[in-house]
């Protein structure tokens, strides 16, 4: 399965080469894509001309380009040793944002290959997380990223602290299980059809050392009426099972 952009990548993996496109906060598609470059910075190759050493590897052309959804555009690559190298690297989007713009804009991206690295140790980790997560009360009729932060409560080496956000990042076991509380829907009728009365573990999306994202849908369409919920997350790292207590979350009018 190919690995995200701001997860640990090393050669020989696959990689998704997100670009989204804003109107207004609002996700809206794109006139074109003409092409994306891919680069590497090579500190060999820097210079007064090319202060950051750009060498092209590689150019992505239309039809190797999804539209995942409104404004959501990906590309997956091959991280073939033959080719790509242990480094920085930056992908270099051509885009019309509508029919009338006179040329192509370039979106600059960065990703970056890592060295395969193992390692030992004499002693399983013991992890203790802290969690919290924002907004906390969402306006019916919308939808919202819930923000959740994780903090993990580690002995001081930083080598443990280091390995706990890179083990994160690279299995994405983070969870999240949002659950109806029994009479806090201001709609009984709507809440009997809806209440998840075992509800599911969802995946979450960590982006970053000590954040993750899930998309809230109160919508018609959504899971989620008016009422009061619990929020719990768990996190599966090293053989561990690390539970959130509960926190509570409003959808209002």
């Amino acid at each position: 399965m190919a690995k995200e952009r701001f997860q640990s990548v090393t050669l020989n993996e696959e990689i998704n080469l997100d670009f989204y496109s804003y109107q207004n906060n609002s996700l809206i598609d794109v006139e074109s894509i003409q092409k994306i470059e891919i680069y590497f910075l090579d500190p060999s190759q820097v210079s007064k001309t090319n202060p950051q050493g750009r060498r092209i590897k590689q150019v992505i052309q239309p039809g190797s380009i999804t539209n995942i959804a409104t404004g959501h555009y990906r590309t997956t690559i091959a991280l073939d040793d033959s080719l790509f190298e242990v480094g920085n690297y930056i992908d270099v989007w051509y885009v019309k944002f509508n029919d009338y713009d006179p040329k192509y804009i370039k979106i600059e991206n960065q990703f970056v290959v890592s060295t395969d690295l193992r390692e030992t140790w004499d002693k399983p980790f013991v992890y203790d997380i802290t969690f919290a997560f924002n907004p906390k009360k969402i306006m019916l009729g919308s939808k919202k990223y819930l923000k959740i932060q994780f903090y993990p409560t580690i002995p001081i080496e930083k080598d443990i602290l280091d390995r706990f956000y890179f083990n994160l990042k690279t299995t994405q076991n983070l969870y999240i299980r949002i659950e109806q509380i029994e009479g806090c829907g201001y709609d009984s009728g709507f809440r009997e059809m809806n209440i998840k009365t075992e509800p599911e573990w969802d995946e979450v999306e960590v982006r970053g050392d000590n954040e993750a994202y899930y998309l809230l849908d109160t919508t018609e369409n959504g899971e989620y009426p008016l009422g009061i919920y619990t929020v719990q997350f768990k996190i599966l790292l090293d053989g561990q099972e690390i539970l959130s207590p509960k926190f509570y979350l409003q959808v209002l009018d």
